[in-house]
């Protein structure tokens, strides 16, 4: 990732767009998780000690998210061969 020096070396601002395009999604990301765990009812004051609900909303979260994630993806890859054969 480029930095503010590139600007000066090169005359490229390039980077600087990457940096607040990552700042964003880390701050889009935090909030999301925020309100997943709001959602399931976690308690940070409960600590270890959350309700049965709550475990199992944790873990419905950790196991769903990423299984959509990754039919997503291979949706996306069967779809692009299949966008490649007919062209």
């Amino acid at each position: 990732m480029s930095d503010a020096l590139d600007d000066d070396r090169y005359g490229r601002r390039g980077g600087r767009c990457c940096v607040i395009g990552s700042e964003g999604v880390t701050a889009v990301a935090i909030l999301a998780s925020n309100l997943l765990l709001n959602a399931t009812g976690f308690d940070v004051a409960a600590g270890a000690q959350q309700a049965e609900g709550v475990v199992h909303g944790l873990r419905v979260i950790y196991m769903a998210f990423p299984l959509v994630g990754f039919l997503g993806s291979i949706f996306f890859l069967w779809r692009y061969h299949q966008l490649q054969r007919s062209a």
